[in-house]
């Protein structure tokens, strides 16, 4: 049988199912799969069975026409779609009749005004266009187009801009980070795809066979897959023309035009297998979100999707049941060892995500060994986290580093380890599915233990092995904590006593020396100087109405809106200032703009920028990656900077901390056995704290050492320093850590343990510093501020800086990577000190 033959019997059995009175949809559907329909009465007639509206009563019957004499916009979008299908001026003006008629019908029964951007004219003008369709089909099919296929959002935030930022992320992450970069997203350059399905900047000899293929797929998201396709075969050109962003906008806009008629079906095709290696996730996950006849969702509803997701994730139950995709998943767990050996999946590859910070040397070797593996498997890789926040803030670091080495297929397990033992205990096979599954271990049946220990206390008469042995396990440790804690609240009672003495002291002398030096205000400059106060100085007293006056509006409503006044777009009110970059850098106030991102508390990057004035930090949030627009979070002054620090090992990553009324009592980082002493050393603060009821050393025995012109004193007996060292062993071994980030920027040590911050600017030195310029000698005592002890010395670091008042500030934390951070510290160094 020959080509035409086969297509000969074709036509016969479509020409038989169409003479019926009602034709099955889903048998016409299965019949004309993967075949272009000829132009005409057939293609009509298909269509409407396809979108079920074929046998539809006719709505308009009983309505009357509605055609506006004047110019308005759906008058002129009816006259540009009807002349991209026709030539003649008269059959130009017959069709933007009809369709105009039909958009004002669809306008009032959903009691709506028309907008172009709904992009209803595109969508209507290929129906219309057909002669076959009557009026009536013609609204009936945009209706139920409209309904299965369109978008609920069409505003420049809409959620599908962003699923498909992640659908181009999962298959080409180098383009994708390409087009980020230049903040050119999808709504740059795809507004008129999605919305009007190719219609807008494809011809009628390309639309009409696409629509074919569109509408036998019955798939919402094919739309998604074409332009896939369409991105992924343009990238070269898109390499091309580099730092040109309009440019690229304009090329990728109108690139559907250039389709041939021979193009649609190798483009299907392609957009087919794109569909199949993608996870089912990306359409369940969405589809009810996306599409539909439900109420359509604002821009602001669409502003909390996937926009702020690092990848695409999917369910738990893919890594178990991998038989479901057309491609097989490579489990990554990203757990600690101790976890890991409790309970994992067999085929699960293990990289600890914390060695990522703990020991980066030992993880990039294990990432090049992952690399290696991938490349071997040709698998899609997916990370498994625990499901506590707290450790998958580093999961999401190493995703990040996966995906800046431009590895495809990358996505997340939703909920992590927590949520797929939930799912092997409702199957009743975690035992037989995980690999060295111990209950004694594993910490999610350890939590449900305690949960079920919790529920049936007063029930149980006799409680299981394992709860006892749990019950056991925590008295034995809260015993041991509280003992500890109690040592060491005896121990330090009498430093706090004497440490808020000479604190007082200190606060009296810097404040008499500052009112000697006060000089007077200018009325007019006010709005800037009620938040100026140095960052090394102590008041006795503030006034609580200044303070709160200080701090009120740390956006637009503390001068931030005028130091940006000329970069300022939108305003909603005086703590919603929205201003556009490009423009920040021009402002007279600016000195540095640093583009950055922020790492927040739970882990997620958000772009940004840091704007340096004369007299305060700004800090930007981009709006999205590709509007050039960003909004003013808070605007600090510099005397409100406590600490800046950066790791040694991560050079880049700046934490800023800030005095802030509205925030948090800084902890302790170290206990008094690791915690830093200043430049210098007081006898007062090494020597070991007095027993309870024993009587305080005199002040003139310290005095003796505190002379800074003196070398380092070795007059500490070794009684001292062996009773130092037990101190502080004691104090340090169960004393507060802190959080994990509190550590950065912190110095050594006086025994070299520890790891010095680069350009770290402590507050604590620098209120050492100023006390002992202004007190002399006492204040230098007081503070702690004495020189450096030699390399030789081996007294034990002094408690004073783990008790010291500006420990006690109610401050914010704030981290920042920033690619330009050695410069950005040494222009903060050159600010403040002009300060």
């Amino acid at each position: 049988m020959t080509a035409e033959d086969g297509d000969d019997e074709w036509a016969e059995r479509l020409d038989s199912e169409l003479q019926q009175e009602s034709p099955d949809g889903e048998a016409v559907r299965l019949l004309v799969m993967g075949h272009a329909l000829p132009h005409g009465a057939v293609r009509s007639r298909v269509w409407k069975i396809l979108l079920g509206v074929d046998n539809k009563p006719d709505a308009l019957a009983n309505q009357a026409e509605h055609v506006s004499e004047h110019d308005c916009p759906v008058k002129q979008d009816c006259l540009a779609q009807a002349a991209r299908y026709s030539d003649d001026p008269v059959r130009v003006q017959q069709l933007a009749t009809e369709m105009e008629v039909v958009l004002n019908f669809v306008c009032r029964a959903r009691g709506v005004e028309y907008q172009s951007q709904t992009g209803w004219a595109e969508l209507l003008v290929p129906f219309v266009a057909q002669a076959e369709l009557p009026r009536s089909d013609c609204y009936n099919c945009l209706y139920s187009l409209v309904n299965r296929f369109g978008f609920k959002a069409s505003g420049q935030d809409a959620m599908q801009f962003s699923v498909f930022r992640l659908l181009l992320l999962y298959h080409d992450p180098e383009l994708c980070t390409f087009l980020d970069s230049r903040r050119l997203g999808p709504s740059r350059y795809a507004g008129s795809w999605f919305r009007s399905l190719f219609a807008a900047t494809c011809g009628p000899d390309v639309t009409w066979p696409l629509w074919d293929a569109y509408l036998q797929a019955g798939e919402p998201f094919l739309v998604f897959f074409l332009a896939l396709v369409m991105l992924v075969n343009a990238r070269d050109v898109v390499f091309s023309l580099g730092d040109d962003p309009d440019g690229i906008a304009a090329m990728l806009e109108t690139m559907p035009g250039e389709l041939t008629p021979d193009d649609v079906q190798d483009m299907c095709q392609l957009a087919y297998h794109y569909a199949s290696v993608t996870p089912q996730a990306f359409r369940t996950q969405f589809v009810t979100k996306l599409f539909g006849n439900a109420q359509r969702a604002s821009d602001a509803d669409s502003a909390t999707g996937p926009q702020h997701t690092l990848c695409l994730h999917v369910p738990v139950e893919n890594a178990v049941r991998s038989r479901d995709e057309a491609f097989k998943y490579f489990v990554v767990d990203c757990r600690p060892l101790d976890q890991y050996d409790a309970g994992h999946l067999p085929q699960a590859w293990h990289l600890d995500a914390l060695l990522m910070l703990e020991q980066p040397q030992f993880f990039e070797a294990d990432l090049e060994r992952l690399a290696s593996a991938l490349e071997a498997s040709a698998s899609h890789p997916t990370f498994l986290g625990s499901g506590r926040e707290e450790e998958d803030q580093y999961l999401r670091m190493v995703v990040s580093r996966l995906l800046q080495r431009y590895r495809k297929h990358v996505s997340i397990l939703q909920g992590g380890f927590a949520a797929l033992h939930s799912l092997l205990d409702s199957q009743a096979a975690t035992t037989a599915t995980l690999d060295g599954h111990s209950p004694a271990d594993c910490l999610v049946c350890l939590e449900a233990e305690a949960e079920v220990g919790l529920s049936t206390s007063m029930s149980s008469p006799k409680p299981s092995p394992r709860r006892e042995w749990l019950s056991a396990k925590l008295t034995s440790f809260g015993a041991t904590l509280r003992e500890k804690t109690a040592s060491i609240k005896e121990s330090s009672a009498g430093f706090r006593e004497r440490l808020a003495e000479k604190t007082k002291e200190v606060k009296k002398a810097l404040a008499e020396k500052a009112e000697t030096i006060r000089a007077p205000r200018d009325a007019q400059d006010s709005l800037y100087r009620a938040q100026e106060r140095s960052m090394f100085a102590i008041d006795d007293e503030d006034d609580e109405e200044e303070e709160q006056q200080a701090h009120k509006g740390s956006a637009a409503g503390g001068g931030a809106d005028l130091d940006l006044a000329g970069a300022i777009i939108k305003r909603k009110n005086q703590d919603d200032v929205c201003v556009n970059i490009d423009l920040v850098p021009e402002q007279p106030a600016v000195l540095h703009c640093f583009q950055c991102s922020e790492l927040l508390p739970d882990g997620y990057l958000c772009a940004g920028y840091l704007v340096l004035t004369p007299t305060h930090v700004i800090k930007l949030r981009e709006r999205n990656m590709a509007s050039g627009e960003a909004y003013i979070m808070s605007r600090r002054a510099y005397s409100s900077l406590v600490k800046l620090s950066a790791k040694k090992k991560h050079p880049t990553l700046l934490t800023f901390v800030f005095e802030d009324p509205a925030g948090t009592i800084l902890k302790p980082k170290r206990s008094s056995a690791s915690v830093s002493t200043p430049t210098t050393t007081s006898s007062s603060a090494s020597a070991p704290a007095p027993a309870p009821g024993t009587n305080e050393p005199e002040p003139a025995d310290t005095e003796k050492q505190a002379d800074p012109e003196q070398p380092a004193a070795a007059g500490n007996s070794e009684q001292d320093t062996e009773a130092n060292s037990r101190q502080g062993a004691e104090t340090g071994g169960e004393g507060d850590q802190g959080e994990a980030d509190s550590a950065e920027g912190e110095p050594s040590s006086a025994s070299g343990s520890g790891e010095q911050g680069e350009g770290a600017i402590d507050a604590t030195e620098a209120t050492a510093a100023a006390a002992t310029e202004t007190t002399g000698t006492a204040a230098a005592k007081a503070t702690g501020a004495q020189e450096a002890p030699s390399a030789s010395s081996a007294d034990p670091p002094s408690d004073a800086t783990s008790s010291d008042p500006l420990a006690n500030l109610l401050c914010v934390k704030e981290r920042f990577l920033i690619p330009e951070a050695d410069t950005a510290k040494a222009a903060l160094r050159k600010l403040i000190a002009s300060q």
